[in-house]
């Protein structure tokens, strides 16, 4: 009994260790992806907006059109889409926790 609480003493500590490990090179590994994305974006954010100026420039009255309707959108989106779907989520949530604690009780 000892011999197999020792082996699973020693694995839980190498698991660990191994969690910590790979959680450091996940952490390493995403700020460097954050800094070449950043870079990437400085790097090719003027040309970028260039491009976009040219765009607006030559159609005129249609972006006014399109951005009116991005507008639209996202307001219906947080004010209507996206308060039903907290409500909801907020309500499932109530329930889960009534459900569990009503399973816990009947076993008592």
């Amino acid at each position: 009994h000892s011999t197999l609480l020792l082996a699973s003493t020693v694995a839980s500590s190498i698991e660990r260790g191994l969690d910590r490990e790979l959680h450091s090179e996940l952490i390493r590994q995403g700020k460097e992806a954050q800094t070449r994305i950043s870079k990437v974006c400085h790097d090719h954010s003027e040309d970028f907006l260039e491009s976009v100026g040219k765009v607006v420039a030559a159609l005129g009255g249609p972006c006014d059109e399109v951005k009116t309707s991005l507008e639209e959108a996202n307001d219906e989106l947080q004010n209507n889409t996206g308060h039903m779907m907290l409500s909801a989520s907020i309500r499932l949530e109530r329930f889960k926790h009534s459900n569990a604690r009503a399973r816990t009780l009947s076993s008592m």
